[in-house]
């Protein structure tokens, strides 16, 4: 296990075989297969949180601390983040349970859902140089991602 590996890094489930973020990757280098998660210093978060979360901006970056990008020069975003948590008074009358929140995601940048996941997704392909990207979507995708594309791209809807 190499320990010279910063973070964020990847870490395979199946084996544990630490590989950096500097290129895409769907599987373990070592493993060949096998789920890999994000591993960040969460001593270091511990250290700065909350104080530092609350004076940044209201958007997805306030919690950089916990997303995969080290290097926030390769950043994409309109705004994303900050969409407000309605409380859902007749739902939870409904159901009898009074503390029932809904995330509104119709005040995001495209009035998509998947906003959050286009800024940061095409922010880490940024950084890992990738120039090209082909999104298949009903719907939600495509809009977020063809708002957030940092280079030429298409995108296809299905029917």
């Amino acid at each position: 296990m190499n320990n010279n590996i910063r973070y964020p890094h990847l870490e395979c489930v199946e084996c544990g075989h630490r590989a950096r973020m500097d290129r895409p990757a769907e599987v373990c280098p070592r493993f060949g297969q096998g789920w890999l998660d994000v591993v960040y210093d969460y001593r270091r978060v511990a250290e700065s949180w909350p104080d530092a979360v609350c004076r940044r901006a209201w958007d997805l970056w306030r919690y950089r601390d916990l997303l995969p990008l080290r290097d926030e020069a390769h950043r994409v975003t309109m705004g994303e983040g900050g969409t407000p948590l309605l409380r859902a008074r007749n739902l939870g009358m409904m159901m009898g349970c009074t503390g029932i929140y809904v995330k509104d995601e119709r005040q995001g940048p495209t009035g998509s859902f998947k906003d959050r996941q286009a800024a940061l997704s095409m922010s880490v392909m940024k950084e890992m140089g990738v120039t090209e990207a082909v999104v298949a979507s009903t719907g939600n995708v495509a809009i977020a991602y063809s708002a957030t594309q940092p280079w030429p791209a298409s995108s296809f809807g299905l029917l």
